[in-house]
């Protein structure tokens, strides 16, 4: 695995790709894509990834979201709006406006159904700045799931870093997906926080994009 497969430009649009907003050219990552009530598809990411970071935006205003690319200029791939988000549970969704939708995961593989987060549970991630790291679920509540090292990485394991916000966390066994990263830690014991899968679904008025 490279990390820098992660910043190419693909046709096909999937989890665990850099991202680029074009309002402050803050990179994240792409968590997976949704698909609203008409079969419209979504790439789903943080909110703080995706939208200006100082300012709201006008009515009307779109901003568009990139990939990068080390070979040309950043291929817009999305297009946000004021419709699809929520910026106290730090999530949000962009309209795709180039590629074709994929239910994969970057160095993962193909999505399965979204399942309840239990602790103990073992699970990974992909993403833009980290790559694919495990973990294992210590806590779980409506809002929040944390997720910590296994008992098996050594002190010092990353589990995620700034970058990584977006990615999406899986059942390490089935790759069913169970919480949205939005945060880690910067200093102190290693762990991730994350958003339900069906918050996050629900909030967005999304469903996965699972064909």
């Amino acid at each position: 695995m490279s990390i820098e497969n992660y910043y190419l430009s693909f046709q096909t649009i999937f989890g665990g790709l850099a991202i680029i907003n074009g309002a402050d050219h803050k990179i994240g990552t792409l968590g997976f894509v949704g698909v609203n009530e008409n079969g419209d598809p979504w790439i789903v990411s943080c909110h703080h990834v995706l939208y200006p970071s100082n300012r709201q935006l006008q009515d009307g205003e779109k901003v568009l979201v990139y990939q990068p690319s080390q070979s040309r200029s950043p291929t817009p791939i999305a297009e946000i709006t004021n419709e699809r988000t929520d910026k106290q549970l730090d999530i949000a969704a962009a309209r795709l406006v180039f590629g074709l939708p994929s239910k994969r995961i970057l160095n993962l593989g193909t999505l399965a159904e979204p399942v309840l987060a239990e602790r103990g549970m073992r699970v990974v991630k992909s993403g833009a700045k980290t790559g694919v790291t495990e973990g294992v679920v210590l806590a779980v509540s409506d809002s929040q799931i944390v997720v910590g090292r296994n008992d098996d990485t050594p002190e010092g394991y990353i589990l995620s870093d700034v970058g990584d916000s977006g990615s999406l966390w899986v059942r390490a066994d089935d790759r069913a997906p169970v919480g949205l990263h939005f945060e880690g830690n910067l200093s102190g014991a290693e762990f991730a926080k994350a958003r339900p899968i069906r918050l996050v679904l629900d909030t967005l008025k999304l469903k996965m994009f699972l064909a």
